[in-house]
């Protein structure tokens, strides 16, 4: 562990953090606000830039700040600042790099998916879970609100199967206990294909929608039909690496770079809506929205009304 100060004017509570070694299983006692609080202090920067309730993220920076001495926030502005770096990072780690996407129609792929968790409970899936869940679950979550957000229990599954895992043998094999299974199936397959677009927003976001920072060529390669294999993805692949090692620009075109919107990282309240908002361009939706225009209305309507009976009651 590196040497660091705390800075002087910083609360008691916040310098009693660092008196133990900061890991992600800390401050289990402390609230998320509280642990926010306190990184406001070290690093108000950092702080601003992410949710009081983002109890990971905030528990990083501090430890970030007990391992370098430094604010997480001035590490991450020496990273983007460097050349080829922007907002997301740093440059590039290798020069002359290229990505292959392996893209899929989107039918075929939930199919896919759903296809794999079959063959997960082919395979023993609920034998493996409910060893699990008797083993190191059972005793660590309250039946009635249990906990799914740390470690290893956020793993697609363990909160899907949960009504189930806590039934009896008995209730297990009846007929109710069986539908609750049958739906945590189906829960599994949904989350499972909403994890798979969010994976592919996070590619889109990251790689074709940011032309401020260096980015790797994209090349989209389609594994839609798996018996035209090597000719849609191998071959293609070979050709392109070949193209590029011989200095030649490659016959297939490279996926489209879009303008994208750079969201700065900050926290709105909206008085209005008494809600917490975290970035930019979310922040400028919410303020158009029809949830915001409606209650903001509301809320004009009952002042003007309350206006009124005032001046009434003067008069």
């Amino acid at each position: 562990m590196d040497s660091y100060t705390i800075p002087s004017n910083v609360s008691s509570s916040t310098t009693n953090l660092f008196k133990q070694k900061i890991t992600a299983d800390s401050f289990e006692d402390i609230s998320s606000i509280e642990l926010h609080k306190s990184l406001k202090e070290i690093d108000p920067e950092m702080a601003n830039s992410l949710h009081p309730e983002d109890r990971r993220k905030v528990i990083r920076s501090l430890q970030v700040y007990q391992q370098h001495g430094q604010r997480h926030s001035e590490l991450l502005q020496e990273q983007q600042s460097q050349y080829g770096g922007s907002s997301l990072g740093g440059p590039l780690r290798f020069r002359n790099s290229i990505m292959f996407w392996l893209q899929c129609d989107k039918e075929i792929l939930n199919q896919r998916l759903d296809d794999r968790v079959d063959e997960m409970l082919g395979r023993g899936l609920i034998s493996e879970l409910l060893n699990f869940h008797k083993d190191y679950n059972a005793n660590r979550i309250d039946i009635q609100n249990p906990q799914y957000s740390e470690g290893i229990f956020q793993s697609i599954g363990f909160k899907e199967f949960h009504e189930y895992l806590i039934l009896s043998e008995e209730e297990k094999n009846s007929d109710a206990g069986q539908r609750i299974l049958e739906k945590a199936i189906e829960e599994m397959k949904l989350v499972t294909r909403q994890y798979a677009r969010k994976q592919t927003k996070w590619i889109i976001n990251r790689f074709l929608k940011k032309p401020d920072r260096q980015l790797p060529p994209v090349y989209g390669l389609s594994a839609t039909d798996l018996s035209m294999w090597n000719e849609n993805v191998l071959q293609p692949a070979i050709d392109i690496v070949q193209s590029i090692i011989e200095d030649k620009v490659p016959s297939q075109k490279l996926l489209p770079v879009e303008e994208g919107l750079n969201d700065i990282k900050e926290t709105f309240y909206c008085d209005v809506c008494e809600r917490l908002i975290l970035g930019q361009n979310v922040w400028k939706i919410h303020l158009n929205s029809k949830r915001h225009q409606k209650r903001k209305a509301k809320l004009k309507k009952l002042s003007d009304k309350s206006n009124e009976q005032k001046c009434a009651n003067v008069s």
